[in-house]
C-alpha cells in the first residue's frame, strides 16, 4: 500500500483504523485487521504482509513463507530462498 500508492506508514493507520470503526464498512474479519495493524505498527514490513501472515495463523499454519526480508524479520514467516 505504502508503495503502490505512495502513502506513509501513518497515513496507512490512519485510513485502517478510520476503515475499522464505521460499523456499515464490511470487513470479514476485524480481529484479523487489528492483529495485522498491530504488527504493521510495530515492525517494518508492509500492511499486506501481515495481513497474510494474521490469515494463515488464523487458518492453523504454524508459519507463513515470504520472499520479503523485512516481513521475515517477524518470527512467524520464514524466508524462502532462491
Amino acid at each position: 500500500m505504502r508503495t503502490t500508492f505512495g502513502n506513509s506508514k501513518e497515513r496507512v493507520i490512519e485510513t485502517v483504523q478510520d476503515d475499522l470503526d464505521p460499523p456499515e464498512m464490511h470487513i470479514s474479519d476485524r480481529t484479523l485487521v487489528r492483529k495485522a495493524l498491530a504488527d504493521f505498527t510495530r515492525r517494518t514490513a508492509d500492511f499486506p504482509d501481515y495481513l497474510l501472515l494474521h490469515e494463515g495463523l488464523g487458518a492453523g499454519c504454524n508459519q507463513v513463507l515470504t520472499h520479503d526480508r523485512k516481513a521475515a524479520r517477524h518470527p512467524a514467516f520464514s524466508l524462502l530462498k532462491h
